[in-house]
């Protein structure tokens, strides 16, 4: 077995020129090898012990050269750094062989090996006496580069066969130039260097290194550890640069994961030589990085690998599903700063029990989609997505993911879908503003939470504004973290016919993906082609019908066996609405029913729509607008998509339907949607509601003095009207909303509401005939009327048992031959009625004086 000599190159021209440390490793070398520079400025070497050209002479040639005695049965190999292009004037010429030590001599035999030249290549050439013979042709263009590292070996074996090898990266990769036979000289006296340069340019730019001339296949360079390759739980291959001696004493030992944790049970070296298969007793765990530590490994030239660690990870891809994923933790507006960076994230937690590698999944709103880069997210472990200039602001015990093409989170509330890399949606959420329950915290700085991981289906009643006092809880638990599961089936919220033919059905929640036709039953019956989902909402389903509805006619829609996303069954008691195809709205089709022009404090306005007419009415792109001197202004669309108020139904448009909820729990809150409004101010406003076809339905115009001369405090007390038959703009159709019904009905029918009274002409009717006047809004008694002629004037008044008039109503006032209006139970003087009889007189008259007198009684009583 060879050994490797560290010899000591000394450069001398009558003196001594400097010292080169190298991998020479032969004695045929005499001695220490004495180098003999034709210039000792010419060369030099550099920190690195490598040797360097030095000649700062243009248009010359230098040489160094030490004795070499190599001619036979030999290899020589060197490594070579040019660090411009080469040239005819350019080159390098490397002497296996020579007789003489100078190597300019016109009298010179040898062997050299050309580095460059006019075809820039690497050949194998003759020189005798002087006269210079190609061998091997190596490949043009090799050295066309202002950078070239080469390796290269040549051998010439007993039989005079020559071989040029060369790696072009400096590496031990051979590539053979060609082969050549010849047998002109046999000895040798020297081995050596010479350069030719021209200009500047080329100036020190030559390396040399790892400089050998010896036996054939000599190796004096140790294994290195190229790879390790996981095969399955327990096994492990490890490749080597090159092959490798191993004896069963030693290979267990050689072997250690993670600092001595385990050695492998067996080692075996495989038919390359280069390989190793570990097995290990202990199988590694998925998603996990180990280190195995390499020692006392040897070539079969006996070089010592040092000692090695290489981390590897046990990785085996495992299929995900839908929900292993989640969105867990939402920062869409992070200013104003409370104490978290100044940046929107998301945050998503494994809670699978298996690694994933998030390569090639992605992140999408409605504008952006975002590829993630590959990163592993271990069991229950959290990671926060991010844009790339927000990466640096996170502390770093938290794991954060730069996202090129990072969407911009509305602060509203928007759709996100997280998707792996077969586009396989894992998790989607539909956040929003609203989401937060929180006023202060909705206007930024606050992330949302997740309350229960476990309710994978949650939305809006699994989310709320977070807790902790940083504003947020990115990359660890959520500071709201609750058991809050869903135990209750979906309800069926709305139904509209969008074509003839095709039904739209809207539930409560996120429903379970897989749907059947025969979950649908209608009366009267119709056919079905087919049902599917209209957005990731998973709340929306698309019916299509074999034929088309028919119009005028009513249709109910009966559910059965579906269920919601965590599989309960579809409330039995919401599982059924009645529906008809949509008609465009007339002129007081839907009414202005309600309105909340002063809230309390922290409070919303709100308006209620009450549809008065038989017809099923789409309000998409209908509008809210003020009305001023028969005009409109402000206008506000109600919604864009497609919304359907049947027959006799109310809704409650605000711009806040939480804050509205919450003021007022008594609401009906599934008829509570949110909307911009016109402004409403709190002394006297106009609202009105236009269709989408651009017509006025209806109007009013509110005033303070509206509301009830007993109310003391305004605030948060809503206008209810009487009757959807009387004009709205009729200050006797209105009326503050009882004490009792917490001052507002929001969703459901007004606490003044009377049923319209049939009556014929000449006739006046009182409802009641006992009310109750004694506390704000508890009641009220009107006086409904009908005559057969138009235009009359009126008066009215209330008269005591004393007969003394206590409250004028009317005086001298033109009516509609149709009408009402009320007693609150108030006096002229600012009191309330006692308890007891009064007498209601009415009096009308007709141009041509004829006079009608109505006289009714009316009782005041306490409740």
């Amino acid at each position: 077995m060879k050994k490797t000599l560290l010899i000591v190159f000394l450069f001398t021209s009558l003196q001594t020129f400097g010292q080169l440390t190298d991998d020479f490793s032969d004695a045929d070398f005499t001695g220490n090898p004495v180098w003999t520079p034709d210039n000792a400025a010419n060369w030099t070497t550099t920190p690195d012990n490598q040797l360097r050209s030095n000649s700062g002479t243009a248009s010359s040639s230098f040489y160094i050269t030490t004795p070499s005695t190599r001619a036979i049965n030999a290899e020589w190999g060197f490594f070579i750094n040019l660090q411009f292009n080469t040239s005819s004037a350019n080159y390098v010429d490397v002497y296996l062989t020579s007789e003489q030590a100078n190597l300019g001599s016109l009298t010179n035999n040898g062997y050299f090996v050309r580095i460059g030249g006019t075809p820039d290549e690497i050949s194998l050439y003759k020189v005798t006496s002087g006269v210079s013979t190609i061998l091997i042709n190596g490949t043009d263009g090799v050295t066309n580069s202002s950078n070239t590292t080469l390796r290269i070996k040549v051998i010439r074996d007993a039989a005079n066969n020559w071989t040029l090898e060369r790696d072009a990266e400096g590496g031990r990769t051979f590539i053979n130039e060609g082969t050549a036979i010849d047998n002109s000289f046999t000895t040798s006296g020297f081995f050596g260097i010479k350069i030719q340069q021209s200009t500047s340019s080329f100036f020190n730019k030559h390396f040399f290194d790892d400089i050998y001339a010896g036996d054939i296949g000599f190796d004096n360079v140790p294994p290195v550890l190229q790879s390790i390759e996981v095969i399955n739980q327990t096994t492990l291959s490890l490749s080597f640069s090159e092959a490798v001696e191993m004896t069963s004493t030693q290979a267990i030992s050689n072997y250690t994961v993670n600092n001595s944790i385990q050695n492998p049970l067996a080692a075996l070296l495989l038919s390359d030589s280069k390989s190793v298969q570990l097995t290990f007793q202990k199988p590694f765990s998925n998603g996990t990085d180990y280190l195995i530590a390499v020692k006392a490994i040897h070539d079969l030239a006996g070089n010592s690998l040092s000692d090695t660690e290489k981390a590897f990870r046990y990785f085996i891809v495992v299929p995900v599903n839908p929900k292993d994923i989640l969105i867990t933790e939402i920062m869409a507006d992070p200013t104003p700063v409370v104490q978290l960076p100044e940046a929107e994230y998301i945050e998503i937690y494994n809670k699978s029990t298996n690694p994933f590698d998030l390569a090639g999944w992605t992140l999408s709103d409605a504008t952006t989609i975002a590829t993630l880069p590959s990163v592993l997210l271990l069991p229950n472990s959290f990671l926060i997505l991010t844009s790339a200039s927000n990466v640096s602001k996170f502390p770093a015990d938290v794991k954060v993911l730069a996202v090129i093409s990072f969407p911009s989170l509305n602060n509203d509330g928007e759709s996100l879908v997280l998707k792996n890399g077969t586009s396989q949606m894992i998790d989607s959420v539909n956040y929003h503003s609203d989401w937060y329950r929180d006023d202060e915290k909705k206007d930024g700085g606050w992330s949302l939470e997740l309350i229960d991981p476990l309710n994978t289906c949650g939305e809006e009643e699994n989310w709320i504004a977070s807790d902790d006092e940083k504003g947020g809880t990115p990359g660890k638990s959520n500071s709201v973290l609750a058991s809050k599961p869903d135990l209750t089936g979906p309800k069926l919220e709305f139904i509209n016919p969008l074509q003839p033919d095709q039904l739209f059905v809207r539930f409560d929640e996120k429903m379970l993906k897989s749907i059947s036709l025969s979950s649908f039953l209608f009366s009267p019956e119709v056919k079905l082609e087919k049902a599917f989902f209209t957005d990731l909402s998973l709340r929306q389903i698309q019916v299509n019908l074999t034929s088309a509805l028919l119009a005028r006619q009513l249709y109910t829609i009966h559910l059965v066996n579906l269920y919601d996303c965590n599989g309960n069954a579809i409330q039995e008691e919401y599982s059924r609405l009645s529906f008809a195809l949509p008609e465009p709205a007339d002129s007081l089709d839907l009414l202005v029913n309600e309105i909340l022009f002063n809230p309390r404090t922290g409070g919303v306005d709100f308006v209620e729509v009450y549809n008065h007419s038989p017809r099923f009415i789409n309000l998409k792109n209908a509008k809210l607008a003020n009305y001023e001197m028969d005009q409109t202004k402000n206008e506000e669309i109600i919604t864009t998509v497609d919304f359907l108020i049947a027959p006799g139904e109310y809704i409650v448009l605000t711009e806040d339907v939480s804050i509205l909820k919450n003021q007022y729990p008594q609401s009906d809150g599934k008829k509570i949607f949110k909307t911009n409004l016109p402004g409403l101010p709190d002394d006297e406003g106009s609202i009105v509601i236009i269709s989408s076809e651009s017509n006025v339905i209806d109007y009013f115009l509110y005033s303070e003095k509206d509301h009830s001369p007993l109310i003391k405090d305004e605030e948060g007390v809503s206008l209810e009207r009487i009757s959807f038959s009387q004009p709205a703009n009729n200050a006797e159709n209105w009326r503050s909303a009882n004490a009792s019904a917490g001052y507002a009905t929001p969703g459901y029918i007004n606490s003044n509401s009377r049923p319209d009274i049939l009556l014929e002409g000449d006739e006046v009717k009182i409802t009641p005939e006992i009310f109750s006047a004694g506390s704000v809004g508890n009641d009220f008694v009107q006086v409904s009327y009908q005559f057969e002629e138009s235009g009359l004037v009126a008066n009215a008044k209330i008269y005591d048992q004393q007969g003394r008039a206590i409250k004028e109503i009317y005086n001298n006032e033109t009516i509609s031959y149709q009408g009402s209006f009320r007693w609150d139970g108030d006096c002229d003087n600012g009191t309330k009625a006692r308890n007891g009889y009064y007498l209601v007189w009415f009096e009308t008259f007709n141009s041509g004086g004829k006079v009608k007198t109505f006289r009714k009684r009316v009782i005041v009583a306490s409740r």
